[in-house]
């Protein structure tokens, strides 16, 4: 594909990978952060190569039920992890978001679920700026954050 890097890297590397696109800032402005996932899709990783084995996820909502109630914004890419046979074992999921205090405005906004995977029929790039175009962005600019979170979990 063109645009990516030819090496591939171990998952498990792939928190850290991201976090360094991110640069050092602890919390990116909205622009750093998508430029970050735009990066984050050129990095090869060691996956079954199927194509549902990597993909990416944009989300946002208000949440009163998670354990973290507030407006989450995020991005995921996931990796499927196989078994040495070759059948599906677990993903592997790498998060950057924000999260905002629930607000009226914040909670009318219907939730999305937006999922993108290399077998797509559309490409990543179209995908993608569907992503930056949201309407949500506007939505949160310049309101306060409650906090910024990079992570890697398996699911």
């Amino acid at each position: 594909m063109r645009g990516r890097l030819t090496s591939s890297h171990p998952v498990p590397h792939a928190e850290s990978i991201f976090r360094d696109l991110l640069g050092h800032s602890p919390t990116p402005s909205h622009d750093e952060f998508l430029e970050a996932v735009r990066r984050f899709r050129t990095i090869d990783f060691d996956t079954s190569g199927a194509p549902d084995s990597d993909g990416f996820l944009f989300e946002y909502g208000a949440f009163r039920s998670l354990s973290d109630p507030g407006f989450h914004l995020s991005v995921v890419r996931q990796f499927e992890i196989a078994t040495e046979s070759g059948d599906h074992d677990y993903y592997v999921q790498v998060s950057g978001g924000y999260l905002y205090a629930i607000e009226p405005d914040l909670e009318a906004l219907k939730p999305v679920v937006s999922w993108w995977f290399t077998d797509d029929p559309t490409p990543f790039d179209e995908w993608f700026a569907s992503v930056v175009n949201d309407p949500v962005w506007a939505a949160v600019r310049g309101r306060p954050l409650v906090r910024f979170v990079v992570d890697q979990e398996d699911v």
